[in-house]
């Protein structure tokens, strides 16, 4: 019981990273960054958006860290940190392709991507999740990357809705 409860640990892993990389992108532009290459993205409207994740991701983990957590919190745990590896590999693209500093790249390529695939590594090593599962949370990452993406254009499409 106490081992599991040490690899259940791993589970608080997404919502550290996720805190520490929204305040890394806050810090470095990413809105004013975003707003230039994606639409309009505002720093109140980056918050907004982060709020709901973060309720997510702290619920996610919470859960999926109890002994008792079940494995729908579990998969979403680990979806999380699915979605935060196709995040790093957003900011490293968006570099290369700008050529330019992206905003959260520091905390991507340092955090989001080793840790990730960390977290990973432990929740298939440790047997937390079969790989029937571990794919379901790869999808589900995969969905919440996506949505992810699309909100970067989403207000500035809201203003244009509302002008015209």
């Amino acid at each position: 019981m106490k081992d599991q409860s040490n690899h259940l640990r791993i589970f608080w892993l997404p919502l550290i990273l996720l805190i520490i990389h929204s305040i890394d992108e806050v810090v470095t532009g990413f809105p004013n960054w975003a707003t230039e290459y994606f639409g309009t993205t505002t720093l109140p409207f980056f918050i907004y958006t982060h709020i709901p994740v973060l309720v997510l991701v702290f619920l996610s983990s919470f859960f999926a860290a109890r002994n008792k957590g079940g494995e729908f919190w579990r998969i979403l745990a680990t979806a999380w940190a699915v979605q935060f590896v196709a995040n790093g590999l957003f900011h490293i693209g968006t570099s290369i392709i700008s050529k330019e500093f992206t905003p959260g790249i520091l905390t991507a390529v340092l955090l989001l991507l080793p840790l990730s695939f960390l977290f990973i590594r432990r929740v298939l090593s440790s047997k937390l999740l079969s790989k029937k599962q571990f794919y379901l949370s790869s999808a589900i990452g995969i969905v919440l990357y996506t949505l992810a993406a699309i909100s970067l254009s989403f207000e500035g499409s809201i203003d244009w809705m509302l002008k015209t």
